[in-house]
């Protein structure tokens, strides 16, 4: 509990810039102790701090510690999740006019979402690149399938017009969302990932629940006390 030790012994350490992204993590963990304490002002600025430290060493090519990557990408993941937050609460409605307007805003917001994700990935966290890829493939399937679900009110030929037309931009949604689970599949195997979101990508059963690990050789669920 000695937190301003921590404090002033940070402060002694980051006078030189090859020290400085080593204590990412300690500053980190300082910053979760005043979010805890309720003095967000001052985690801000510890915030502040380790994006400041992070831009030093990638312009100085200092080696960034992986733990220091991995912090550095939960708060990159943070935003990002925040814009699929605000794609998935904008829903879509008629009339026509404002269903537009909406799906517009929608996919610009998936833009913004696609682009902080590539920034996220060239971080080099691998826990960071599994994270992200999960809130990219949950996002345009999400929107796709909202697309296909809608339907709107009218005789039943204009329904089935209006549907061929969205099923045109719902389909490269979709396709899309695959293409970035095989991505991600495939970055995991190649890159031996280790990540507690592995589960989202690696099963490939017709189960009605998503194991979070996914045994080989013809393993099987068992409850604790050893039955199937």
């Amino acid at each position: 509990e000695r937190w301003q030790y921590v404090k002033n012994l940070v402060g002694k350490l980051e006078s030189s810039y090859y020290n400085q992204v080593e204590l990412v993590a300690p500053i980190a963990k300082l910053r979760d102790v005043l979010i805890s304490r309720g003095r967000i002002k001052q985690a801000q600025n510890l915030d502040k701090k380790i994006n400041v430290i992070y831009a030093k060493a990638k312009s100085r090519r200092v080696d960034i510690p992986l733990e220091a990557l991995d912090i550095i990408s939960s708060y990159k993941i943070e935003s990002l999740e925040d814009t699929a937050r605000k794609i998935r609460n904008m829903k879509l409605s008629f009339p026509e006019k404002r269903y537009n307007s909406t799906l517009k805003r929608k996919f610009k917001l998936l833009e913004s979402l696609t682009s902080k994700a590539v920034d996220l990935f060239q971080i080099g966290s691998g826990q960071g690149t599994v994270r992200g890829y999960k809130v990219l493939v949950e996002s345009y399937k999400d929107m796709a399938d909202e697309i296909f679900r809608f339907n709107p009110p009218g005789s039943a030929a204009y329904v089935k017009s209006f549907k061929n037309g969205m099923k045109s931009i719902a389909t490269p949604l979709a396709d899309k969302a695959r293409d970035y689970r095989r991505e991600a599949k495939q970055k995991i195997v190649s890159n031996k990932i280790l990540s507690p979101y592995n589960y989202f990508f690696m099963n490939e059963k017709d189960i009605p629940i998503m194991p979070k690990y996914i045994p080989r050789n013809m393993g099987v669920i068992m409850d604790r006390g050893g039955r199937k």
